[in-house]
């Protein structure tokens, strides 16, 4: 597959580029469950399927995104990291933290770092769980967001 190398109109064409976004996390984030949400396939008649999420240009449909999920092990240091991934110019990092759990917002924090360390230079904080945290996870994601330098937090409805 053919890798973009600025704006979304180099990403134009008949082939899907291929993007991967790594999940980053602590233990007990929420990666798997994540993964399996965003790359479960049903095909017709068949058994669930794992693979990947098109993303297509919802205006103008002059472009796509294969978009893959790949689950970074919670046991992984920056070093192990580094070892097996190459990023690409599409590729972007979810750094996810349950708000029911504090220490998943500081393995979020440690590894805010990572992705820049490897070259990626797109990241997204997902909280997910009721947000019994209120504002210190308010103030856990502030932090993060200093981290990445280039993310601010921002909540929707």
């Amino acid at each position: 597959p053919r890798v973009p190398r600025g704006t979304m109109a180099d990403v134009a064409g008949s082939t899907p580029t291929v993007a991967r976004a790594f999940v980053l996390g602590g233990q007990g984030a929420g990666k798997s469950t994540l993964v399996r949400l965003c790359s479960a396939k049903r095909p017709a008649g068949g058994r669930l399927q794992l693979g990947s999420t098109l993303l297509v240009d919802p205006l103008n449909g002059t472009w796509e995104i294969e978009l893959a999920f790949v689950e970074v092990p919670a046991s992984w240091t920056l070093e192990d990291f580094r070892r097996s991934s190459t990023a690409g110019p599409v590729d972007c990092a979810l750094l996810v933290v349950d708000a029911a759990r504090g220490e998943t917002y500081a393995a979020a924090r440690e590894r805010a770092g990572w992705a820049r360390a490897v070259g990626i230079r797109c990241a997204f904080l997902l909280t997910v769980g009721s947000d019994d945290a209120g504002a210190e996870g308010d103030a856990e994601a502030e932090a993060i967001a200093e981290r990445l330098s280039v993310v601010q937090p921002a909540h929707f409805d």
